[in-house]
């Protein structure tokens, strides 16, 4: 049978209806006209390998490019032919050398015209080879010296990708801590982009340093809160064992990655302020940094939960009801009074009291009381104070994606910590 059985011609019977469906166009603004240029004056050397173009000088040049010019070309590329050649292509990134010279020549005579230069060393090389022969880094074989040229006229330096690309990745990846490897697979299918995970590497890095001050204001802003929740957990940065901090005002929330789980990093991340509040956990590290402390409810929850999980019937049970109490009285804060809230306070306290005033018979439930014990002073605060919260959560919530990452994942989270701070504050504030 042969093939095509019908060839369908009602999109293409007339030029009006074939214009209307053309999904390709070829005009002269989509051309870039390709130019050789030599040394000397008065020069044209045609090549005999493609007819009708020539080995021009700078002045012949600049004829033919107003010529281009008008015939809606809107730029040329530049391959130069040197007067000298040798082993490290100098004459290819030399200032003064044949393609400096004529783009300049070109920008004084059509300044319109956008120039891109042919960087390849074939032709400056006296081994005709398109690159420096040094397998062990970019230093020139004859002198030593490294090497770095200038990007090609009217090309800007930095990656290929465009802010859009840029911003996604980012987000992805410190946001919803969404892995290299995933990354990639997912450009891929949604985008139809081929990028690898060094690309997406060196991606993140060039956008560190933009997010560096975004991160320092959030940080100040925090520090100036009279109240702030903080939280940590464990990350890993660079194959090694690291601790994600975050530190939490009701208007920004700052992220930093510390090789230590100590009370130092928070000295150091507060530079001499001392919050009104400070809400965290139990942690030793946590203690002592704000006029006053509000223990998390919801982790002292979980705590009483797990004594009553291991036996507990005389305390456990009873402080458990009390914290859900005072977290009931805290939502209903706004609509309360505040002679209320401190009646409120002052019969939780009551409460308290009397519950560590029982026996636990259990080693789950005499440890719960001993630490209550210890931070009876830190548990109601919140109760009469309303821009305190009885939790630490919008702290947790900052830290989940992370800990879901490393949990998920089970590896390396971050190539940098100062990289990977300055990117989670900024988008976590966002």
């Amino acid at each position: 049978m042969s093939f095509p059985t019908q060839r369908p011609r009602r999109l293409r019977r007339n030029e009006a209806l074939r214009g209307l469906v053309r999904e390709t166009r070829l005009t002269t603004a989509g051309l870039i006209y390709p130019m050789f240029v030599c040394p000397g004056k008065n020069v044209r050397n045609p090549i005999a390998s493609m007819p009708g173009v020539a080995q021009q000088s700078v002045d012949m040049f600049l004829e033919e490019c107003r010529e281009v010019e008008q015939l809606g070309i809107p730029g040329v590329i530049l391959f130069g032919i040197p007067d000298t050649k040798d082993a490290c292509g100098s004459e290819n990134y030399n200032p003064n050398g044949i393609i400096p010279n004529t783009i300049r020549a070109i920008k004084d005579a059509v300044p319109d015209m956008t120039v891109i230069s042919d960087m390849c060393f074939c032709e400056y090389t006296d081994h005709g080879h398109c690159g420096i022969i040094n397998q062990h880094g970019g230093d020139c074989v004859r002198c030593g010296e490294p090497i770095l040229a200038k990007p090609p006229a009217d090309m800007p330096p930095g990656s290929p990708f465009g802010p859009g690309i840029v911003a996604l990745v980012v987000y992805m990846h410190a946001k919803q801590m969404v892995s290299y490897s995933r990354l990639v697979e997912m450009l891929k299918e949604l985008l139809g982009l081929t990028i690898s995970e060094g690309a997406i590497a060196n991606m993140l890095a060039r956008a560190a340093e933009p997010f560096a001050a975004a991160a320092e204001q959030i940080a100040s802003q925090v520090r100036a809160s009279p109240v702030i929740a903080s939280d940590e957990t464990s990350a890993r940065v660079e194959g090694k064992t690291h601790w994600q901090w975050v530190f939490s005002s009701a208007t920004a929330v700052a992220h930093r990655i510390a090789d230590t789980r100590g009370a130092v990093v928070v000295t150091e991340f507060l530079k001499g302020a001392k919050p009104k509040v400070w809400i965290s956990d139990r942690l030793g590290a946590q203690m002592g940094h704000g006029a006053q402390h509000q223990v998390c409810l919801a982790h002292l929850l979980r705590d009483a939960q797990y004594a009553i999980d291991a036996g507990d019937t005389v305390f456990a049970p009873g402080f458990k009801f009390l914290l859900k109490r005072a977290c009931a009285i805290g939502r209903r804060r706004d609509a309360l009074a505040d002679a209320t809230l401190i009646a409120y306070e002052r019969d939780l306290d009551g409460r308290l009291t009397r519950l560590l005033a029982l026996e636990p018979t259990t080693p789950a439930g005499l440890k719960l009381r001993k630490g209550i014990e210890k931070c009876r002073d830190k548990l109601f605060v919140f109760v009469t104070n309303r821009a305190v919260p009885a939790t630490n959560n919008v702290s947790e919530r900052a830290l989940r994606p992370s800990v879901i990452f490393r949990n998920y994942a089970g590896r390396t989270i971050m190539q940098s910590a100062c990289a990977g701070e300055t990117k989670c504050s900024s988008l976590s504030t966002a």
